[in-house]
């Protein structure tokens, strides 16, 4: 629910020992030398401390939410945004969808970059684009963090918008209205 580039590291005994095998390569990614910093009270190089006071930050939100809270939120949200996008008539990118984020295809003929720059700078509504193969293909929206259901409809309402603006055939408010269905159905997880 934080920032991107933090990760967390789990090692086997069995993957200790290939570590300790070979000859290490990595500077900032030397694990062995993390595991020799465990026993000091700093990190063996610099960290990147504003990841670590958000992930602070974010273990205290999931805390006083609570994480089955937090799920519930993210699964609703989830389940908001794939109706919105199936109204406007794009293709859901997995077949089961994970609760945590919804990725799409761009409707056929639209510039996947031009939509997703169109959504940020008229809109100020920043989506992700897909990595890798995906580039170009299709788009993502998460369901974790501080978003909530006005960041869900005023998305589905800045893609229908930008539609347009492209040329394409869009009945206006039928994500939004989608979206707000599901909303209405499932009010109940709201503390």
């Amino acid at each position: 629910m934080g920032p991107p580039g933090l990760s967390f590291v789990a090692v086997s005994p069995k993957a200790w020992r290939q570590i300790e095998a070979i000859d290490r390569q990595a500077f900032y990614f030397d694990l062995m030398a993390y595991r020799k910093a465990l026993t000091e009270p700093d990190t063996p190089y610099t960290p990147a401390i504003p990841l670590v006071v958000a992930l602070a930050q974010s273990l205290r939100d999931i805390r006083a939410e609570g994480i089955e809270e937090v799920w519930a939120r993210a699964k609703l949200l989830g389940l908001a945004t794939r109706a919105g996008i199936q109204a406007l008539e794009m293709k859901l990118a997995a077949a089961r969808p994970a609760d945590s984020l919804t990725a799409a295809f761009f409707p056929e003929g639209v510039d996947g970059k031009a939509f997703l720059k169109r959504l940020e700078s008229r809109f100020g509504v920043k989506l992700a684009g897909g990595q890798g193969p995906w580039k170009g293909k299709i788009f993502r929206i998460a369901h974790f963090g501080t978003i909530d259901e006005l960041d869900i409809l005023s998305a589905l309402a800045a893609m229908e918008l930008a539609l347009v603006e492209m040329g394409r055939p869009v009945k206006l408010g039928s994500a939004v209205a989608a979206a707000s269905e599901v909303l209405a159905e499932h009010v109940a997880y709201v503390s």
